[in-house]
């Protein structure tokens, strides 16, 4: 379940926690952060994090990653899930 939370984790900011240092907030970022406000609202108190919908996510053959439960998620999101060829490690990227 953990991983098919991850998907939606990425396109929500974080709020600033009670405790965190001032640094870590998204308007302290060296971002445009009164632009990014105006697209979007919800970064108002959030952890400077990135967030961004993906288009595809590369996934080994891990039977989490190639789960119903995690390929559903990714499907409800809009997200689109590419299995990485088995024994194949230049095709998932640099780590």
């Amino acid at each position: 379940m953990d991983a098919a939370q991850l998907p939606a984790q990425m396109m929500v900011p974080v709020p600033i926690r009670p405790g965190w240092a001032e640094a870590l907030a998204m308007e302290r970022s060296v971002v445009p952060y009164e632009r990014l406000l105006s697209v979007d609202v919800r970064l108002e108190g959030a952890a400077a994090r990135p967030v961004f919908t993906p288009q595809t996510i590369m996934v080994d053959q891990g039977n989490v990653f190639i789960s119903s439960s995690f390929i559903a998620a990714c499907k409800s999101l809009g997200v689109s899930v590419q299995p990485a060829p088995p024994g194949n490690e230049p095709a998932k990227g640099h780590r």
